[in-house]
């Protein structure tokens, strides 16, 4: 495990030691949360979504393989006859 020293300005240490005293957690643990609630943000801004060997391959199975479910083809030929709002 490692360690971070982080020099933080008066007004963010007064709000670091404010959470800490309205959430019960420590100072690392609310470091933490808030690096992977940012990362989290990021990835999700990126519209990337990042998928194991195992997941991609699944998904590409998926996708390359026919519909074989009749209701789901059924579902989706009456989608394809609905009209669209926007071409009325």
């Amino acid at each position: 495990m490692s360690t971070l020293n982080v020099r933080l300005n008066d007004f963010d240490a007064q709000l670091l030691k404010s959470l800490v005293e309205t959430t019960g957690q420590s100072k690392t643990s609310l470091v933490i949360q808030a690096i992977r609630n940012l990362n989290l943000e990021l990835r999700e801004e990126s519209g990337v979504t990042l998928l194991g060997p195992d997941s991609f391959d699944a998904f590409l199975e998926k996708i390359s393989t026919p519909e074989t479910d009749l209701q789901v083809i059924a579902a989706r030929e009456r989608l394809m006859s609905m009209k669209p709002v926007w071409a009325k």
